[in-house]
């Protein structure tokens, strides 16, 4: 825990072998290790929020979203999909003379075509999964997009699969 976190508030700390337990009794959506510690999405903790009439918005890796799609969470899938390498570029260069942001290591010709590999890879696996796609071309007009698409999530029906009708047995 580093200063000023709380548990319960910005995570919530356990133990490694509570962790390990969690892990092996398929509680995570996501799980893994960053930095040297253990991190991890829990399906309850989701189920809470949504419990309270709350939306809960989760960053997950693409392979983790078939984990979400459950009766249970009902997940409404919105994948923001990476620019052209050009307008990468541009909004780079943009965002240096506005900010005047120095970064730690100059984004290369290399991580503009592997960003945009990686997207088009995330889309082409996994687009059956996905409820909207967002190109995020200009990250205010996407903010704003993004917010229209979660507002119609929340206000028109959605198609979903039979199988989250069903009542448990």
């Amino acid at each position: 825990m580093r200063a000023g976190e709380q548990t319960g508030r910005e995570y919530h700390f356990v133990t490694k072998e509570l962790f390990e337990y969690m892990v092996c009794n398929h509680r995570f959506v996501e799980y893994g290790e960053f930095k040297g510690h253990l991190y991890g999405i829990n399906s309850d903790a989701i189920e809470e929020v949504l419990k309270r009439g709350r939306l809960c918005i989760v960053d997950v890796e693409a392979h983790s979203i078939q984990l979400l799609r459950t009766r249970k969470l009902k997940p409404y899938v919105i994948f923001i999909k990476a620019p052209s390498p050009e307008r990468l570029r541009q909004t780079r260069r943009d965002a240096r003379i506005i900010t005047n942001y120095a970064i730690n290591r100059p984004i290369t010709e290399e991580d503009f075509t592997e960003l945009e590999e990686s997207s088009w890879l995330i889309e082409a696996k996994y687009k059956h999964l996905f409820d909207s796609v967002l190109v995020n071309d200009d990250l205010q007009d996407s903010c704003i997009q993004l917010c229209s698409i979660i507002q119609q999530a929340q206000d028109e029906p959605q198609w979903i699969p039979v199988s989250w009708c069903r009542t448990e047995e």
